[in-house]
């Protein structure tokens, strides 16, 4: 299929707006994060999934369209420009979803590794290996875990 200049500019601004509402997506999944609505992280994933789905539909119109294409074809150098820019517009809204999705992931980790640690120490025991300073400031064997100490 022979695709014209047009539709390249076109399909780069929709792809643009598909990895912005991608974007913002990420945006809300963090603060659903942050907030603990598991509801609207459930919907993030699924609102995640759909804009996936036709950022790639997105891509497979562009499939066999290199730079080196668009330099060859019989395109005015202002179309070639504007595509261009669209194309670097495209590439820093990329590396933008990147960071946002490495930060969830830390974030995400970070979690986890917290509440780890919490029931690690609520469950300790005297055979576990978790020792502490005492008050005279040696080191000193940890003691059963104070969950399980109260009285009823």
């Amino acid at each position: 299929m022979e695709i014209n200049t047009k539709d390249i500019m076109n399909i780069y601004s929709r792809r643009i707006s598909l990895f912005q509402d991608l974007l913002n997506c990420i945006i809300r999944e963090r603060d659903n994060l942050i907030n603990q609505d598991i509801k609207g992280i459930w919907s993030s994933l699924a609102e995640k999934q759909s804009i996936l789905d036709s950022i790639e539909e997105t891509k497979h119109r562009l499939d066999g369209i290199t730079d080196k294409d668009m330099i060859r074809r019989d395109i005015p150098q202002e179309d070639r420009d504007k595509i261009m820019q669209l194309s670097k517009a495209l590439t820093r809204l990329k590396q933008e979803i990147r960071i946002r999705v490495k930060e969830n992931v830390s974030f995400i980790n970070e979690t986890l590794d917290f509440f780890h640690e919490l029931i690690s120490t609520m469950t300790a025991t005297e055979n576990d290996k978790c020792n502490y300073y005492g008050p005279s400031g040696s080191y000193k064997k940890g003691s059963r875990s104070l969950m399980y100490q109260g009285e009823v």
